[in-house]
């Protein structure tokens, strides 16, 4: 190089090809490249200002966004605070809670969250409205409930934790817990809190049969077993079996048939012997009737005039046959196998599938604990049976069921169970809709089942719309303090 110019225009030159190679693709190339370059994002930059004003420009004329809520009728919550509000009829409508304000509305109304500032300056009725004690949380159609019901009785733990003679009672909704207890088998139980030699029961195929006695329980093999204590409910949710009896032939002790040449008297029991076994009848007014010998022990244990004696096998066999009672078929065919105590399955629960079409047979599980639950807050109880201490539903669950006091009646109210353990009649299809299930159909559930939980007010329209009252104080008495705002929605 002969001067420093030369190298630094040599410096440039490099510099520059290197740049076009880059930009252009091409280090020959000619032209302004870097600026038509930042001629581009320049233009860019531009036209985004331009179109950003002309959406500000927009707003400013037509500012629809804060309002669209009110194109229709609908449902509208504060976003700063929870209130609800009902909007019909160019008013907004202040709402105990978020049941209210959908009944207020009626079906297929949105729901709106919007800013105090949008709410401001909007027609608003000075008084509440609303059902008192409704709930707040209204899962959605998809998570209503089909799974099985389950009554649970658990013992009431002292502090030492040792089981007293209380028993709990907990309906849970979802998956049984615990294992099943085998149709085959049988559980002795008696009602907690009653006196010692209370009336016992077997819970058996699903059902409780009564007990008629001490001699009944030796006959069916149970004489000195313990016996289960359960809540009273907990044998509600069991369907009422036949007694563990044998009924007594109509004219007990008097004269019978003819057998083997030998006289009778009705209510005899008679046994012959046969190479595998023993074969037993029960004498009748106008022959003899064959049973089991379960419950040829049953017919002893409770007709105090029957005795047994043995006959030959032909005089049984050519003895006149009587009508067999229906009550020996419900009976079982050989003495009770009672299911294993296991010490540490302190639970005993009933569960139902249910179903639009009716509950499911009933089936006993044992377990080592309730599902855990809470404890139904407001509402009524039924005089029919006593409430659940706990109901157990998955969160953000609820289920819509109807009593069904025989099998196949699908008529009586609807009711809507969520999360709080309380059971709210439903008017109509109208306010079903309105709550979001339209077109769902009820799980039938037995009516002594239902009744464990507490009931809670109608949900209707009409009692939606209706101002709440307000407490008026005596002239003595200093003004009531004001309400506090409303709680925020939950779910």
């Amino acid at each position: 190089m002969r001067s420093r110019r030369d190298q630094v225009h040599a410096y440039a030159f490099l510099n520059r090809r290197t740049t076009d190679a880059l930009v252009a693709g091409s280090a020959d190339s000619i032209g302004p490249h870097l600026q038509r370059l930042t001629r581009t994002q320049f233009s860019g930059v531009m036209a985004g200002l331009v179109a950003l004003a002309g959406f500000g420009v927009a707003g400013l004329v037509s500012p629809g966004s804060a309002r669209h809520w009110q194109r229709q009728d609908g449902v509208v919550i504060e976003k700063e605070t929870g209130a609800r509000y009902a909007w019909y009829a160019g008013t907004l409508h202040p709402s105990l809670n978020y049941a209210s304000a959908r009944l207020a509305v009626g079906p297929d109304k949105a729901t709106s969250r919007v800013s105090r500032r949008s709410l401001s300056g909007v027609a608003r009725d000075p008084r509440t409205s609303g059902i008192d004690g409704a709930p707040d949380s209204l899962p959605g159609a998809g998570s209503l409930l089909t799974a099985p019901w389950s009554v649970c009785s658990s013992p009431v733990l002292d502090a030492a934790g040792d089981a007293g003679t209380r028993r709990s009672t907990t309906l849970a909704v979802g998956t049984p817990p615990g294992a099943p207890v085998g149709r085959d088998t049988g559980l002795l139980v008696t009602a907690a809190g009653q006196p010692a030699g209370g009336a016992l029961q077997v819970v058996w195929d699903g059902a409780r049969h009564r007990i008629a006695g001490p001699a009944a329980a030796a006959a069916l093999g149970l004489s000195g077993e313990p016996a289960r204590q359960v809540s009273p409910a907990w044998l509600d949710a069991l369907p009422q079996g036949a007694d563990l009896a044998v009924p007594a032939p109509s004219g007990s002790g008097s004269a019978g048939p003819t057998v083997g040449g030998r006289p009778t008297r009705v209510g005899d029991v008679l046994v012959a012997t046969l190479p595998q076994g023993k074969e037993y009848a029960v004498v009748a007014a106008t022959g003899v009737v064959p049973v089991s010998a379960l419950a040829a022990g049953l017919e002893l244990a409770g007709t105090p005039s029957a005795t047994s004696r043995a006959v030959p096998v032909a005089a049984l066999a050519s003895a006149p046959q009587a009508a067999r009672p229906a009550a020996l078929d419900r009976l079982p065919a050989a003495p009770l196998r009672l299911a294993d105590a296991d010490p540490a399955a302190r639970t005993l629960c009933v569960t139902r599938a249910v179903s639009a079409s009716g509950a499911g047979a009933a089936e006993v599980r044992v377990a080592a604990a309730a599902p855990t639950g809470v404890r139904p807050a407001g509402g009524s109880a039924s005089a029919a049976a006593p409430l659940a201490d706990a109901v157990a539903l998955p969160a953000g669950s609820a289920v819509l069921v109807r009593a069904e006091p025989a099998p196949g009646v699908r008529t009586g109210t609807r009711y809507l169970v969520t999360g709080t353990g309380v059971r709210f009649p439903v008017a109509d299809d109208d306010a079903l809709a309105s709550l979001g299930y339209a077109g769902a159909a009820p799980l039938e559930v037995p009516p002594l089942v239902l009744d464990l939980l507490p009931q809670g007010p109608l949900l209707s329209r009409a009692a939606a719309v209706a101002p709440v009252p307000v407490a008026t104080a005596a002239p003595s008495e200093a003004p009531s303090p004001a309400p506090s705002a409303p709680a925020p929605l939950g779910g």
